[in-house]
């Protein structure tokens, strides 16, 4: 049987197959009555912009660009269970296509977060470190103790449906405005933990910043907690801080527990300096990741 990863320009074909077993098949059968599988298969397909891996004849990942306008493109990657099967391969394969791709068509930034090839390919490389974790939060259900606003259909389950947000706070990213994030997952019986993990998005111009420190708290009732790790910002808020960014903040522990709980500190009104100043700021989390 052939191994062997192959690089091949992409056909809808290829995108109608993959999306029809795709890793997050279980948010496609709830988004069911929104998606056209064939469409928007087909709408991925723009000449020389993306491209398809294939094990054998089977289509296990297709990745691209689509052109939004002059030399700005936005970047997508759709995937079958078998992409884990072949990680190096594949995460080695999409970076170096998507440079050249990128190379090829005079691409000079990504999406309308303003991200370089570069910097966008970076972003992808931290995310598949991420995608990689064996994740028993995974479809495990979850709720909030403050009110989400707007963003991914102020829906607590974007937190725990297998998938990471993207380079742009409308996707999958999950928003709180002048309020902190406390969110409790159910891991439906008492697991053995490791570590727990999640990513928060900064977009300094949209008043969107990193919580000043995110808390990690375990129980057994939902009722009495222990913390077990307050990790603080690694970035702090500057006049030089990056536009767009990305932190994840990890605790690393050895104990067993039924439910986890993650609260993030909102960072309060823009400072004096921003152009924003004393309007309330956004807090934008998204999978979190038990391992």
């Amino acid at each position: 049987m052939d191994n062997i990863l192959h690089i091949v320009p992409y056909t809808a074909e290829h995108g109608q197959f993959i999306l029809s077993c795709q890793m997050n098949h279980k948010v496609l059968e709830a988004d069911k009555n929104y998606i056209n599988i064939a469409g928007n298969a087909k709408n991925l397909e723009q000449d020389d912009l993306a491209f398809t891996g294939l094990i054998g004849k089977k289509p296990i990942f297709a990745a691209g660009m689509k052109m939004i306008w002059g030399q700005v493109a936005e970047g997508w990657v759709i995937a079958t269970q078998d992409v884990w099967n072949h990680p190096l391969s594949v995460a080695k394969a999409i970076k170096k296509d998507f440079a050249r791709v990128a190379k090829e068509n005079n691409i000079t930034l990504m999406n309308e977060m303003g991200y370089t090839v570069s910097e966008y390919v970076y972003y992808f490389d931290k995310a598949l470190d991420l995608a990689v974790k064996n994740n028993i939060a995974k479809y495990k259900p979850v709720s909030l103790l403050t009110k989400p606003t707007k963003y991914a259909n102020e829906d607590p389950k974007v937190l725990t449906d297998g998938a990471l947000g993207g380079s742009s706070f409308y996707s999958n990213w999950l928003g709180f405005v002048d309020n902190d994030m406390d969110a409790i997952v159910d891991l439906e019986k008492e697991r053995f933990i490791n570590s727990i993990t999640t990513s928060f998005l900064q977009v300094t111009n949209h008043v969107v910043f990193f919580p000043p420190s995110v808390e990690f708290l375990i129980s057994n009732d939902n009722k009495n907690w222990k913390s077990i790790g307050k990790i603080d910002n690694q970035s702090k808020l500057s006049k030089k801080s990056k536009v767009n960014d990305i932190q994840v903040f990890e605790t690393n522990i050895n104990t067993t527990a039924r439910y986890i709980r993650v609260l993030a500190q909102n960072y309060g009104d823009a400072p004096y300096w921003h152009h924003a100043a004393g309007q309330p700021s956004w807090i934008f989390s998204d999978e979190i990741i038990i391992e």
